[in-house]
């Protein structure tokens, strides 16, 4: 499904604190390509006793000028017996070719984080990535 020259944006948040005092959390992303991004998931697969993933707040939008582009953005939830976080993942799916779509962009940024050390904060909705923030 993923284009050979695929952005791909993964991301995981790191709570930190200082004698129990909490700090800001640190937020750690990676740029991968297709192959790279792939046998990552090999390795958190094997990694994993288990892997539940789900999904919520799906939006879908059609490009306004290039009908074959579509944007996803959609809230996910994951859980292994290893970490777990909370976030938004934007997909921009390209449907050129209905027959074998390809996404060119996978982006993963966390729901909410602890930006200041004071406390959990939601990301603003103009913050999640959309259609609107990848030229094509």
């Amino acid at each position: 499904m993923f284009s050979d020259d695929a952005l791909i944006i993964t991301g995981r948040v790191i709570k930190q604190s200082k004698d129990g005092i909490p700090l800001p959390d640190k937020i750690m992303y990676k740029k991968q390509g297709k192959q790279e991004y792939l046998n990552n998931l090999r390795h958190v697969f094997a990694a994993n006793k288990y892997i539940k993933v789900s999904f919520d707040d799906i939006e879908v939008m059609r490009h306004p000028v290039n009908p074959d582009f579509y944007g996803v953005t959609l809230h996910q939830g994951y859980t292994s017996d290893r970490y777990h976080d909370d976030g938004y993942v934007f997909l921009l799916w390209d449907f050129t070719n209905e027959a074998a779509p390809q996404i060119h962009v996978r982006t993963w940024q966390p729901d909410a984080y602890n930006a200041d050390g004071k406390g959990t904060k939601r990301i603003p909705k103009e913050e999640i990535f959309s259609l609107s923030d990848f030229d094509i």
